[in-house]
């Protein structure tokens, strides 16, 4: 739980009807229910990504540069508060939950 997750596994395809054999014959009810699921799935995978960018890219820059005695000022851990806690739990929700459970269960049984 927690560890960093490969881009790949984020990847989603164009849409839940790729996933879904048979998706011409759901019910209007059904399919608003797949848009739901699936808006969740892309939002949850695009938070991931920006919260990747924002601890492996500016947190971790931000430290480089502290390192070598620049913008010693600012303040980190006030900055980016609980940032990286944050994209531990969402990562480990991603991984626990929402791939394996919803989106690996839909790809490998199509329905």
């Amino acid at each position: 739980e927690g560890e960093e997750a490969p881009a790949a596994c984020l990847q989603l395809e164009d849409s839940w009807r790729e996933l879904i054999d048979g998706h011409e014959k759901l019910t209007r009810r059904q399919c608003h229910q797949q848009e739901a699921v699936w808006e969740l799935l892309h939002t949850e995978a695009s938070y991931i990504k920006k919260l990747r960018v924002i601890t492996n890219l500016f947190l971790c820059c931000l430290l480089n540069l502290q390192e070598s005695g620049l913008l010693c000022e600012v303040e980190a851990e006030r900055l980016f508060s609980n940032i990286p806690e944050i994209a531990r739990l969402h990562r480990g929700l991603w991984a626990s939950v929402m791939a394996p459970v919803v989106l690996e269960k839909a790809r490998r049984t199509r329905a």
